[in-house]
């Protein structure tokens, strides 16, 4: 409530300000500034001037100011005299450009007070534009390209022609990736090097100034090389990544390279030099030298920066902008730190710290190197209302801190409504359109969100239950969709929310079409991650969605209640962990299936309440955890809700609307207007998205599927393979590292080693995905047990439908030697000797329902039989794994694993 009321009254001295445009004190004049209550600013000013005039004087002795920095100046001046501010001062800025080469800087001084706000503002019906950008001139042709000469020595790292974007010069082009080689070049330097395919990368004459941009999971990471070696294929880099590659994410992760000018291949794309200062530019078609307005920013970081003392208490307070347009700024790239999240270590176009009771209205910020706007530690109390922000190289608006970045005093009680966030992550990939970090009582609310690679909104900054400073946040009435988009990240969300954050609601918001890349992880509309907990998600409606609608990893006591969740293409509700608290109560909802499950994940554990809701698949038959309804319902669960069709208007086109009759009136369930999510006010503000169209989803293919073929003879001994599967471990003691005490053929295996004690009993394991559907596959290994220390391990083929599984081959071996395939006896084998198995399968059109095995152990004769699958449902391989079943200290070896198709062996 108090929040409520400091802006309304901000609001209201906000207005009082601006209607005295024409009054001035009637104190004494003083040539150097003159007391007044309106104040001018205009390019065609002239800083020595009083700036009490809009326009020169006649004889050219008076007039407007020529820079903002001046007419700044000139209220630092009027509150240095005995009385101080006696009145609201208004600075209208006229139309045009101001460009800066240095920030422009507001300190404490700069302040307002609360009766006596100082606003910048738009002169009526104009449009200012404060630039930190230089237009480029001398352009010359040379074959298809432009060039000019700019200073030698001199850096920018973005270009606008015609106020649009340009590419700086890529390989390979917009739109597709490289891919890094099978593999990092070994864990010990895994973050700062990996290999890359022939001829991806090439001694360039400018190496030391190309970036690479690699992609990971929720984040990208910037690197320039450090060394290069195209023999071996590897490339070292100057900076660390989150993650090392091939490691964790994809084994073939991909990347682009920026900077180049052998990249200089396609219209919009362009080259600077900075050895010699020549700029080239490949012009698109229509764009004449004569006509063309190129601008290349002056400014790396902040191009206005909002300088307060917390600790001093010396806050900037009660300063206003609207109707100004902020463009204009470069990435800071020469000293890049890698974040692991949300891109926390690039600046806004506007920065502030200390900044209070202040706001930003009608203004327009575009064309930004990093984030549009930062409002970090210190600040409380500000709104920012009916912007525009756009052409982002990185996000949109950013509260708070976290990680040790802009975190040092707490912010929060900012209000963000009515806002126009689109087209950001040109550079930085991993950036939100709003981030709050560790902040509270926030208001997000009747913005339109639109087209990053990554989240719409992002909620919390704590992680495992931990204490929050992040609570009370509103998000409600926005309109977000077109994230991700095929080719962005993965593992996120339309509203992603991360830790402990109690009275946060997620209200009525209306959430479509997000495309996470595919291969690498999940896009979700709510996302509950790590920790998510006392969040209220109600009146929400949510469709198209590349995973699930409604996605939680795990939390407490979070209510999901009076939304529509419908068209995820995975399921509807998915339901990730149940190692860790994840309680829900989910009623009163209406969830719509295409043809994907109704809920996936795991739902054994009973920390949650479901009821009353209305479930539909437009494909009949909704399944609820690998359950169809009945069997969902005798399990006690959902109590009250029906399977039943919701009489939408028009689902697949976006209007689920209700008919009169619908069952889910009969359950409580109260109708969403939807109308009221996202922009507000006159018709020409609420139509402008109408002028910019939508990122078109870009599916990217997944990386080129390597064979199963391991021998190991590559890996480092001592080491966890990184040319072959994927580990998981327990963290007791336990590994899996390529090793050379043993091996079946050459000089390396693969040695297991388990402990007792461990959280999972099937850990550590060694897995890989590889599918096949059709023929008849042929699986091979070698095995040693340890005569020391012999182990009870398994070998399994499973098919894997996301949500469940089912096991087709377990090849059984314990401590004592004795073999079952399938829990069938298949005899035993001695420890300490290498032995061969080779298992075949036919799918599809050669589905038998058996499996040929046939064992090869030293000294005895092979055996072979026909063994029955484990599960008749068993009808493609998805999965390959070794498990250690120990709850011991042991080991055992494995060699030369292989899979295909018979007719490769």
């Amino acid at each position: 409530r108090t929040m409520l009321m400091n802006v309304f009254f901000n609001r209201i001295a906000f207005t009082v300000c601006c209607s005295l445009r024409a009054a001035v004190l009637l104190l004494p004049f003083s040539a150097d500034c003159a007391p007044a209550a309106a104040l001018y600013v205009s390019p065609q000013g002239n800083d020595a001037w009083t700036g009490r005039l809009a326009n020169p004087s006649a004889d050219r002795t008076d007039g407007p100011f020529a820079t903002v920095s001046r007419a700044r100046d000139c209220v630092r001046e009027m509150k240095s005299r005995r009385e101080g501010l006696t009145a609201p001062v208004n600075i209208f800025l006229r139309g045009g450009v101001y460009r800066l080469s240095s920030p422009l800087v507001f300190t404490a001084e700069d302040s307002g007070t609360e009766l006596y706000p100082v606003c910048y503002e738009a002169y009526p019906e104009e449009k200012p534009v404060v630039s930190g950008g230089t237009v480029i001139h001398g352009w010359e042709q040379e074959g298809v390209l432009w060039k000019t000469s700019v200073s030698s020595g001199r850096e920018f790292n973005q270009l606008f022609v015609n106020g649009a974007r340009r590419t700086r010069a890529r390989i390979p082009n917009q739109g597709a990736f490289l891919r890094t080689a099978l593999g990092p070049s070994g864990r010990e330097d895994s973050n700062r090097s990996f290999y890359f395919n022939a001829g991806d990368l090439q001694n360039w004459s400018n190496l030391s100034d190309v970036i690479l941009v690699v992609y990971h999971s929720w984040e990208t990471s910037i690197h320039h090389i450090s060394s290069l070696d195209t023999d071996a294929r590897r490339v070292s880099l100057r900076e660390e990544a989150p993650w090392g590659f091939g490691l964790k994410w994809e084994r073939q992760q991909r990347y682009y390279v920026e900077n180049v000018f052998e990249g200089l291949d396609e219209p919009g794309e362009w080259y600077l030099n900075r050895d010699t200062g020549m700029l080239y530019y490949y012009p698109v078609p229509g764009e004449t030298m004569a006509t063309a307005v190129a601008v290349a920013p002056l400014i790396t970081g902040p191009l206005v920066e909002f300088a307060g003392d917390p600790a001093a208490g010396a806050f900037v307070e009660h300063l206003h902008f609207r109707g100004i347009s902020f463009q204009h700024s470069n990435a800071g790239l020469q000293a890049i730190t890698n974040p692991r999240q949300a891109e926390i270590c690039q600046s806004g176009l506007i920065q502030a710290r200390g900044l209070r009771n202040s706001g930003f209205t009608g203004c327009e910020i575009t064309h930004t190197g990093a984030h549009g706007i930062w409002l970090g530690a210190g600040c409380s109390g500000n709104g920012i209302e009916q912007c525009h922000l756009h052409d982002l190289g990185g996000g949109g608006v950013y509260i708070g801190g976290g990680w040790g970045v802009n975190d040092d005093f707490p912010a929060g009680k900012t209000v963000v409504n009515n806002n126009f966030i689109h087209d950001g992550s040109a550079l930085f990939h991993g950036a939100h359109g709003v981030w709050i970090g560790k902040s509270s009582s926030n208001r997000i609310t009747h913005n339109e969100i639109s087209d990053f690679d990554y989240s719409g909104i992002s909620c919390g900054w704590s992680w495992n239950f931990q204490p929050s400073t992040a609570s009370h946040n509103c998000i409600e009435y926005n309109h977000i969709h077109h994230l991700g988009n095929g080719d962005g990240l993965s593992d996120m969300g339309a509203v992603y929310t991360l830790g402990v954050s109690p009275g946060t609601t997620i209200r009525h918001n209306h959430i479509h079409d997000i495309y996470s890349y595919a291969h690498v992880s999940h896009a979700s509309g709510i996302y509950f991650d790590q920790g998510s907990s006392d969040i209220l998600a109600e009146n929400n409606l949510v469709y198209n969605v590349r995973s699930s609608p409604l996605f939680m990893h795990f939390g407490a006591n979070c209510t999901v209640r009076n939304n529509i969740l419908a068209f995820g293409r995975e399921s509807q509700v998915h339901r990730c962990r149940e190692d860790e608290r994840s309680h829900w109560v989910i009623e009163k909802n209406i969830i719509y299936s295409g043809a994907a499950p109704i809920l996936d994940g795991p739902w054994t554990d009973g920390d949650w309440r479901m009821g009353s809701n209305v479930y539909w698949s437009a494909a009949g038959n909704p399944v609820f955890a690998g359950m169809n309804f009945d069997q969902w319902k005798a399990a006690g669960n959902d109590a009250g809700s029906v399977v039943a069709d919701p009489l939408f208007a028009d689902p697949e086109n976006g209007d689920f609307s209700l008919h009169v009759s619908s069952p889910a009136f009969a359950l409580g369930f109260q109708p969403i207007d939807i109308s009221r999510a996202g922009l507000a006010g006159d018709a020409v503000w609420t139509a402008l998205p109408k002028q910019f169209s939508n990122r078109p989803l870009r599916d990217v293919s997944p990386p080129p599927e390597p064979p199963v073929d391991y021998d190991f003879e590559e890996d480092i001994v001592g080491m966890g393979p990184v040319f072959s599967g994927k580990i998981v471990t327990d963290g007791g003691g336990d590994s899996v590292l390529v090793d050379a005490e043993t091996a079946a053929g050459g000089n390396h295996s693969l040695r297991f080693t388990d402990a007792p004690g461990q959280t999972r009993i099937w850990a550590p394991l060694f897995y890989c995905n590889k599918t096949f559907s059709e023929g008849t596959v042929r699986l091979s290994f070698d095995l040693r047990n340890s005569p020391q220390a012999p182990a009870g391990f398994k070998i399994i083929l499973r098919q894997y439908d996301g949500a469940s599984y089912v096991n087709g081959l377990v090849v059984a071996v314990d401590a004592g030697g004795s073999v079952t395939v399938n829990d069938v006896s298949f005899g035993t084998i001695a420890c300490g000797e290498w032995v061969h198995v080779e298992v075949d399968v036919g799918l599809g059109s050669g589905f038998s329902g058996t499996c040929r095995v046939a064992l090869n152990a030293p000294g005895q004769q092979s055996a072979a039989r026909e063994i029955p699958l484990m599960n008749p449902e068993f009808q493609r391989i998805d999965w390959v794994g070794i498990l250690s079943m120990s709850d011991a200290a042991t080991v055992f070896h494995i060699d030369n694993l292989k899979m295909g198709p018979l007719a490769e062996f």
